[in-house]
């Protein structure tokens, strides 16, 4: 009687890195198709090099849940890497060239050799170089997607003498993107990093079947509805409820797999990977990083914009957001006067889109608005005289003064821990920030490669300085190298 061949995932003298892309579109067809939610850029690593049994059933099964549960909508573009294609380099260089803008996400699925390298951390070892995990993510980091996905199917196991450091068919398309997909991939920001196997545990998987942690996982990520996996009942189904059902998902699966195979006649079978699985009591999938929800609580949360006079909500405008008033605008203020009603949305103002709440509550004196009217659901434009000032409520960030770069601005949330120093006024006068022409809205994320996290972090730097910030305009992070005092004055 024939049997699948078994094979552990753990580490080789000579292991292979797989990858897989999906082919990209053209950076142009894929702005004009984008949602608001952004693109998908999933690329996929398989190591069909190694002697891994179900390897290619992984990239099959992977692929596969990606193409049906993103269907027609043309916001998944896919790469699969196979073979000699599997290097760190070629993974890196793939990363490197994505076209990726701020409201899109990365996806790295990895299916081979790993292991743990003492004093290292967690290293995929593939069939031509090692590469490890922290790389994998600083690279995927780098790219200033709104999410990083990294999952991995191949083992943990100890190794304590370090190593040196070194297309497949989709199913037919449905309509619309599923919402499984949809709150895992496209409502979430930061970075998810999963693996399939903790600390010192080899990974497991069967030919013709492919690795355990990626069968539950697909099978969990290619569900359609949401309902039974959303736990806390809020309409999104968020990374840290998936997890503990793949988790709980592959440790049953490996009970079962294990009592299986001991039932089995063993002749024939690798000897030292089937000592292996009978002393080892589990296979416990671990989480490096889970991810931020977003969406959920900010279109509901009723804001007040003191300066126009509005109540509001934020929603998707395009690639950016707008205020859209939820109630009759304050008698007497500049909404009222343009004669703005409940469900008009502004979406410009000044000439600055709208992308946070602040992008509102800055504005004063004479304004030019542009709005959706929810009547005709056309757009028009007008003018609304504000006044010269007005006081914010609590809960927006205090404004900020940098002497350094001659800045009035506001701390606001950016990535991670980390905030960005967002322009509460334009930048004026003989000062290094209106020598780069910043402009009201543009938020400065980083200064010589720093993140901001207080105050003290945007006034600390002096002489040439690299400077790194979010147009409002444009969304996107840019570069500039400016002169600043050679003595920061308080």
């Amino acid at each position: 009687m024939n049997r699948p061949a078994l094979i552990d995932r753990g580490t080789r003298r000579n292991v292979v890195l797989l990858g897989g892309l999906l082919a990209l579109l053209t950076a142009s067809t894929h702005e004009a198709l984008a949602q608001a939610n952004g693109r998908v850029f999933a690329l996929l690593a398989i190591d069909t090099d190694a002697q891994v049994a179900g390897v290619d059933d992984d990239g099959r099964a992977m692929s596969a849940m990606l193409a049906r549960g993103f269907g027609s909508s043309r916001l998944l573009n896919m790469r699969v890497l196979v073979g000699p294609q599997v290097r760190p380099d070629v993974i890196v260089n793939t990363i490197r060239g994505l076209p990726v803008g701020p409201n899109d996400t990365i996806l790295f699925y990895y299916s081979g050799h790993g292991a743990t390298f003492e004093g290292r951390g967690h290293v995929l070892t593939t069939s031509h170089g090692n590469l490890m995990r922290d790389k994998l993510r600083a690279e995927m980091t780098a790219r200033r997607a709104r999410l990083n996905v990294i999952l991995t199917d191949c083992c943990s196991s100890l190794v304590k003498s370090q190593p040196p450091a070194p297309g497949m068919g989709a199913p037919p398309a449905v309509p619309e993107v599923s919402p499984m997909l949809r709150s895992l991939l496209l409502q979430h920001r930061g970075t998810v990093d999963l693996t399939s196997s903790s600390f010192g545990e080899p990974s497991w998987g069967r030919q013709g079947l492919g690795g355990i942690f990626t069968s539950v996982l697909t099978q969990v990520m290619g569900a359609w509805e949401i309902e039974p996996f959303d736990k806390d009942k809020d309409g999104l189904v968020s990374w840290t409820e998936v997890f503990e059902l793949v988790r709980q998902g592959t440790q049953q699966a490996f009970r079962d797999f294990k009592q299986d195979f001991l039932r089995q006649d063993k002749r024939g079978l690798d000897r030292g990977a089937a000592e292996q699985l009978e002393r080892q009591l589990d296979q416990v999938p671990q989480a490096f990083a889970l991810g931020d929800a977003f969406g959920k609580v900010v279109p509901q949360q009723d804001l007040f914009a003191p300066n126009l006079g509005i109540h509001f909500r934020m929603v998707p405008v395009g690639t950016a957001s707008g205020a859209q008033l939820t109630q009759d605008p304050v008698a007497g203020s500049g909404a009222a006067q343009l004669g703005l009603e409940p469900g008009d949305t502004i979406y410009n103002l000044d000439g600055l889109p709208i992308r946070e709440a602040v992008d509102v509550m800055n504005h004063h004196g004479r304004t030019n608005v542009s709005f959706i009217n929810v009547r005709t659901n056309q757009r028009q434009a007008g003018v609304m005289t504000l006044p010269p000032a007005t006081p914010l409520p609590a809960d927006v960030p205090p404004e900020n003064y940098a002497a350094n770069l001659g800045i009035h601005y506001q701390l606001i949330p950016y990535e991670g821990d980390t905030l960005g120093a967002r322009l509460s006024r334009s930048a004026a006068g003989n000062t290094p920030a209106a020598g780069l022409q910043l402009e009201r809205g543009d938020m400065i994320v980083r200064l010589d490669g720093q993140p901001i996290r207080r105050p003290e972090d945007v006034l600390g730097h002096v002489g040439r300085t690299t400077l790194e910030f979010v147009n409002i305009r444009t969304g996107k992070v840019e570069e500039r190298v400016v002169q600043l005092p050679a003595q920061v004055v308080r």
